[in-house]
């Protein structure tokens, strides 16, 4: 495949607001396609994600506290009847901290197997 062609340079950066500009393209990869300063200016610029803020990150940290507090207080308040096959299963609380235990679990066999799956940093040169 060739490197020619409308996308193949990379995005300009506006210094002045810090935005890039988007390829002067439409969506079937003609050229001549221009952006209004409306849409070129909901173009976020690297790094200013709505995710990346740290005022979202505590929104979604806080959300998520919410979500895992209704559900202990759902089974608390057996505002449902669970139908386990073990004893356990039934308890208060034991979906919540067999699903916190599992993803713990999960992050740190990940990490081993990055230690394990990792190559060089010129492994393709």
């Amino acid at each position: 495949m060739s490197e020619e062609g409308p996308l193949s340079e990379a995005p300009e950066v506006d210094e002045a607001r810090g935005h890039r500009q988007a390829p002067q393209v439409d969506l079937h990869g003609r050229e001549g396609h221009t952006l209004s300063a409306a849409e070129s200016a909901r173009i976020p610029a690297v790094g200013e994600g709505w995710f990346e803020q740290p005022s979202n990150i505590n929104k979604i940290i806080w959300a998520l506290v919410a979500v895992c507090v209704a559900s202990v207080g759902a089974d608390l308040f057996s505002l449902y009847h669970k139908h386990g096959h073990y004893g356990f299963q039934e308890w208060i609380g034991f979906d919540a901290f067999y699903g916190f235990v599992s993803c713990v679990l999960l992050v740190l066999v990940a990490k081993q197997l990055r230690k394990v799956s990792m190559r060089d940093e010129n492994y393709y040169d």
